[in-house]
């Protein structure tokens, strides 16, 4: 056997049997493009769930972290103008607003010990006594005197 009959061999079996490398390329061409569509339009989801939000009278906080209300908003120039402080208004670009200040939910307490969590009250227990410390040796490491 030559040379040249066994690359007529290899041309002959590539030709008539289908690779199973270039099938899984394919399949992954295919679900690469599948998630660039998917993550496109997310985003795009996104983007609108974000400019109905954006009314005057919403809390926002902007990418540097300032909170303020939205006092009115300007689409064709894109920029919106928040409220800071009572009576300091600020202009910022729309891209600005990183998310939206939702109110939390109001904490249903079944009991005071509950409440009193809510609240961010320290609740001690009867059996710990918040005047204790713990005892120091006098002497320190090795019998050397403490530092003043």
């Amino acid at each position: 056997m030559t040379t040249s009959n066994i690359l007529a061999e290899g041309e002959q079996a590539a030709a008539g049997g289908i690779d199973p490398i270039m099938i899984v390329l394919g399949i992954m061409v295919v679900f690469l493009i599948f998630m660039m569509m998917r993550n496109r339009k997310k985003a795009a989801a996104a983007q609108e769930e974000k400019k109905s939000k954006l009314v005057p009278g919403a809390e926002v906080m902007t990418t540097a972290g300032l909170f303020a209300t939205v006092v009115s908003i300007d689409a064709e120039a894109n920029r919106v103008v928040l409220e800071v402080s009572p009576g300091t208004q600020m202009t910022f670009d729309a891209r600005a607003i990183s998310q939206f200040v939702e109110e939390p939910a109001p904490v249903v307490a079944d009991s005071p010990a509950d409440a009193a969590a809510a609240r961010g009250e320290l609740n001690l227990s009867k059996d710990t006594d918040a005047t204790e410390t713990p005892a120091r040796d006098e002497d320190g490491p090795e019998g050397q005197q403490p530092r003043p």
